[in-house]
């Protein structure tokens, strides 16, 4: 069995991604039903999952996460499980583990050969030199922790920028963008995954720029040698939570249908584009028609005292109602403001539905081939 190539660690990256991992990990029933769709014999699963499940707690991070999926695809291009991990499959920071539990139960009819006997050893021999890193990387960190910063300079905001422009050139992005950087930051996953998801606080599939960079930051944090922290400062996680709850609230009280299909919430949410659009203009045009005095009087008809008593009275309306037309016409700008703005958010939830369909028909596409090879694999 090989090695996992960096290109199919960055196709793990997208499937945890997409699955719903929580602060870097992944729980069991979720991982169950991402083993299950292999449609694998329920046998080799089992084995798969004890294997992958390295530190036995019912959970999988990534580096576990990957592990699962390159003995899953392996095995459904006709390869059989192993009965222990082998070592390059190994991850660095489970190496301490392996020795902790008890191996999967075999047949002990057979000897166990000669070269297994090997590689045990070697597995031992390795244990005991991380376990001894360790231990001087855990003495060095206690004595030079770094702390971590939220403060960033106005020159790392522009440098933050400029990644972001570097690698999306779409409003928001999504997490496989930015391959090449974390290659040149050589992170791991884990730290990777947790980063994310911090300021992933609505869990979506596409982060805003300025959530990108406070990525960015605390990526550059930890490259430093901090930890990444496990919360984010309550503004940020109410500006980061607040930019989407307003659209859900908007796109919630439209009565969209429950199963409706891709195609159909989409026309929905067009529909609703232009409903908001409308509403922006006549809301204009009512900001415009009080503007105008629609109590003109007819002074031809009146005497010349008549006259001066309407002026006089027209001109202390004037200087007494000033305060509230001006409060009015403030509102009304504001609810202009707001309307447009929910116009730019459907418009760009419009976009995402049609991203998301793209990417089920891709998936969808990915899985279809997998089935077919499985299945000539199998016969």
């Amino acid at each position: 069995m090989n090695t996992i190539t960096p290109a199919e660690r960055a196709k793990y990256a997208e499937i945890f991604q997409a699955r719903g991992q929580v602060n870097g990990y992944m729980s069991g029933s979720l991982a169950r039903d991402v083993l299950l769709s292999s449609n694998l014999p329920v046998h080799q699963l089992e084995v798969i999952w004890d294997l992958a499940d390295i530190d036995k707690d019912g959970n999988l991070d990534f580096e576990e996460f990957c592990v699962a999926m390159h003995i899953t695809f392996a095995c459904i291009h006709g390869m059989e499980p192993p009965r222990t991990l082998p070592l390059h499959l190994l991850p660095p920071n489970k190496a301490h583990l392996q020795g902790h539990y008890a191996p999967m139960s075999v047949s002990i009819s057979a000897p166990i050969p000669v070269w297994e006997q090997q590689q045990l050893q070697q597995q031992q021999q390795l244990q005991q030199q991380v376990q001894q890193q360790q231990v001087q990387q855990l003495a060095y960190t206690s004595a030079y922790q770094v702390q971590f910063s939220w403060d960033m300079t106005s020159q790392d905001m522009a440098f933050y920028r400029e990644l972001f422009l570097k690698y999306c050139n779409t409003p928001k992005a999504k997490f496989g963008q930015f391959e090449p950087l974390y290659a040149s930051l050589g992170l791991t996953r884990t730290d990777l995954s947790n980063a994310w998801s911090l300021v992933n606080v609505n869990r979506a599939t596409q982060i805003s720029q300025d959530q990108c960079i406070t990525f960015f930051h605390i990526l550059h944090q930890r490259n430093q040698g901090a930890q990444i922290p496990k919360l984010l400062p309550p503004d940020l996680q109410e500006a980061f939570a607040n930019e989407e709850d307003r659209l859900v609230d908007r796109v919630k009280s439209t009565p969209y249908k429950e199963n409706a299909s891709a195609k159909e919430l989409e026309s929905q949410l067009e529909q609703e584009l232009l409903t908001l659009k409308r509403q922006v203009r006549e809301a204009e045009e009512r900001e415009a028609g009080e503007r105008t005095d629609t109590n003109e009087i007819a002074f031809g008809s009146l005497s010349i005292k008549e006259q001066f008593q309407a002026l006089y009275d027209y001109k202390l309306r004037q200087l007494s109602q000033q305060t509230d037309i001006e409060t009015v016409v403030r509102q009304q700008e504001r609810d202009i403001d707001a309307a447009r703005e929910a116009v730019r958010r459907l418009t760009r939830v419009v976009e995402d539905v049609r991203s998301q369909k793209r990417d089920m028909e891709h998936l969808l596409e990915e899985t279809r081939t997998q089935v077919q090879m499985a299945y000539k694999a199998t016969h």
